[in-house]
């Protein structure tokens, strides 16, 4: 079920107008060339990507029925976008991080049976960070994910 969870986040990341390219894995990424393969620039000519991860995920027993688990999926959001002056590029990357905050708490079940986000999202930093050689907006989303699955004990 996770990874219908992370294709949901993928839909609801890439329809967010101003996000560039969305993977849901981490690339491997050895020099700046595979940099550039892995994330073409956007339509800016900006550098512009984003990383959807699941890395962690628990079972809640604290709630379970005899029919009904609880499990926990966190999955972490990256994004980087290339600076171009100082001040409207932050101001863009914040209101491009507040848009795709309004676009999950606006989806909140994600059109996915038996799942709905547990907790709101989590903006945990947005700060200047080098990719590369690449100066950039970055910031980190994490979006703790609910689902109920049955299971018949034996």
């Amino acid at each position: 079920m996770w990874t219908a969870i992370s294709s949901k986040l993928y839909d609801l990341l890439t329809g967010v107008t101003g996000v560039g390219t969305v993977l849901t894995y981490s690339p491997v990424i050895k020099t700046m060339t595979d940099l550039k393969a892995n994330f073409p620039l956007d339509d800016e000519n900006r550098f512009n990507a984003w990383i959807i991860e699941r890395n962690a995920f628990r079972i809640d027993r604290s709630i379970a029925t005899l029919h009904t688990q609880e499990w926990i999926h966190t999955f972490t959001i990256s994004g980087w976008k290339s600076i171009v002056d100082s001040n409207q590029s932050y101001l863009d990357f914040q209101n491009l991080v507040e848009t795709i905050m309004e676009a999950f708490s606006e989806n909140i079940t994600m059109g996915l049976p038996n799942s709905t986000m547990a907790l709101s999202p989590n903006v945990d930093v947005i700060e200047e960070a080098f990719i590369g050689e690449i100066l950039c907006n970055h910031v980190r989303i994490t979006v703790p994910v609910r689902e109920l699955r049955t299971v018949n004990y034996r």
